[in-house]
């Protein structure tokens, strides 16, 4: 039992340092996508989505876990955090601006099973209907994307984006300001699947969501 709790400390130690993490989580990739509300019918109740709605812009994450066992029982890393980024260009108060959505999940717990793990950020159909130039949508051409895993101790596991091009990875590093400089961020906007009606389909092909702490 020591010899077994030594080894999770230094694997604890090891993560916590910051070494070797691009061995963790790998192979990640983000798509964009627009899907409508799943719909629930109740008796007596109908269900429909609103007319005209864009649907809900979805970001869909996939990575490969690492294969680090403990004898024969797969390593589990701990409040693992999912923070999602979008940048589109839309309108706010009757100006155009540059706009910067962010939200976040944070995982109970990722086994590093060697296997691929999905993960869903979303974004509400309205948020995206508030923001657009015109009509309800935005076109996803015009909408870039970057998804970055951190430990606790804010070691970057993993950052994906988008789209491969350089520019797309530059622009979010460089994309600093104000709504007064034409830039308007809006935090915790990139809802987790849990707050989501997807929260209940396919649980288990999930990775644990931590609930949210009391206040």
């Amino acid at each position: 039992m020591k010899a077994i709790f030594l080894v999770l400390f230094s694997l604890t130690a090891f993560i916590s340092n910051g070494q070797s993490s691009a061995r963790w989580l790998k192979n990640g990739s983000v798509k964009l996508k627009y899907r409508p509300s799943p719909l629930f019918y109740l008796f007596n109740e109908s269900a429909t989505n609103k007319a005209g709605s864009p649907g809900w812009l979805m970001l869909s994450v996939r990575y490969d876990a690492a294969n680090k066992k403990i004898g024969n029982k797969s390593l589990w890393l701990d409040d693992i955090t999912m923070e999602s980024e979008v940048i589109l260009q839309g309108i706010y108060k009757s100006k155009a601006v540059t706009i910067l959505l962010k939200g976040k999940t944070v995982f109970w717990s990722i086994p590093m099973d060697g296997k691929k793990h999905k993960a869903l950020g979303c974004i509400p159909p309205q948020v995206i209907a508030r923001f657009a130039r015109k009509g309800n949508k935005i076109e996803l051409s015009k909408i870039i994307a970057r998804v970055t895993f951190y430990t606790s101790s804010r070691k970057i596991l993993m950052r994906i984006h988008s789209s491969s091009n350089s520019k797309v990875k530059n622009y979010f590093s460089k994309l600093k300001g104000s709504i007064s400089s034409g830039i308007l961020t809006v935090e915790d906007i990139i809802m987790p699947r849990n707050k989501t009606p997807w929260g209940v389909f396919n649980y288990e092909l999930y990775d644990v969501i931590k609930p949210d702490s009391p206040r």
